[in-house]
């Protein structure tokens, strides 16, 4: 296989916002929540300690499980690096977050993301963001801002302008909405960003899996993932020994082949039978993925 550096646990759906862009359709009404003794279990791989380089919290919301994820940080600090993704909604309290940036660099934390955007907005006051990023360069804890755009949307320029001072000598990178999730619900094909040119075609080859909370996991590091039944590549449980998660996360076939030949090239391989149908553009290989293979009827093995 190709060797991984990042798994990225999906620990939870439930969050205290539900931004009209979440490709996992996050809100406080979801309840599903990964294992922590799973998730335990899975730091302490050998396998994983082998193949993997860097961990990833992300959500949903991960920091409404603060005590849980401190505690997984603290068993994964050893062999990992430690990567946290958070909407700020805990920036609200000043004392109290300086407490947690502070727990969260004992801890290990590597990197803070904040997903921040006009969706995020909604829900978060950039106080609170603005406080986060200040404390992050109080104690020299790398952090980055992350936002979602769609055309009618603040682009990068605009949510830097909001945050003003706060963002000084800090990494804020954009990406485009895909139509999954809450986005498929609430957001308009015609409002994506679409590439100017034809997309490749060809997945240039995720350097992470994602693990979501039932265990799932699919190797792909993209929010379409969750979409695709496809990419599902096994279940990782609670028990299972070395052997058994190896075969899981080799489980990735699909994935080598998108690599090796691309969305359609895989398609005709594997699917002859099922002539699929192209739009006229593509927001990214991402969105080729996911419009070309929702195409093919889905039998679970």
């Amino acid at each position: 296989m190709n060797k991984r550096k990042t798994f990225v646990f999906i620990y939870t759906f439930t969050c205290p916002a539900a931004c009209r862009h979440c490709c996992f359709a996050c809100s406080p009404a979801r309840t599903e929540k990964m294992d922590p003794v799973l998730a335990e279990q899975i730091i302490n791989s050998p396998y994983f300690m082998q193949e993997f380089q860097t961990i990833s919290f992300s959500g949903g919301e991960v920091f409404l499980y603060f005590d849980e994820i401190t505690r997984l940080m603290e068993t994964a600090k050893d062999h990992y690096n430690i990567q946290c993704i958070t909407n700020g909604f805990w920036g609200s309290d000043p004392v109290q977050a300086e407490k947690m940036i502070r727990r969260l660099k004992k801890c290990g934390l590597t990197c803070l993301v904040i997903s921040y955007d006009e969706f995020h907005a909604e829900f978060i006051p950039v106080s609170s963001i603005q406080t986060i990023l200040r404390l992050c360069k109080k104690y020299l804890l790398a952090v980055e801002v992350q936002i979602a755009a769609c055309q009618s949307s603040w682009r990068l320029a605009d949510t830097a302008q909001v945050l003003l001072k706060s963002i000084t000598e800090i990494s804020v990178s954009e990406a485009a909405v895909l139509l999954v999730g809450a986005a498929k619900e609430n957001l308009d094909e015609k409002d994506l960003i679409y590439e100017d040119k034809t997309v490749r075609e060809r997945c240039l080859g995720s350097d992470a899996i994602t693990i979501f909370p039932d265990g799932g996991v699919y190797s792909c590091c993209s929010p379409v993932s969750y979409s695709i039944p496809y990419l599902r590549q096994g279940t990782l449980r609670f028990g299972m020994d070395d052997t058994q998660m190896r075969q899981v996360i080799e489980n990735d076939s699909l994935f080598r082949s998108l690599v090796k030949y691309g969305v359609n090239g895989t398609c005709r391989r594997r699917w002859p039978s099922y002539p699929v149908s192209q739009k006229e553009q593509y927001v990214n290989v991402c969105d080729l993925c996911l419009h070309t293979l929702s195409q093919i009827p889905y039998e679970e093995e």
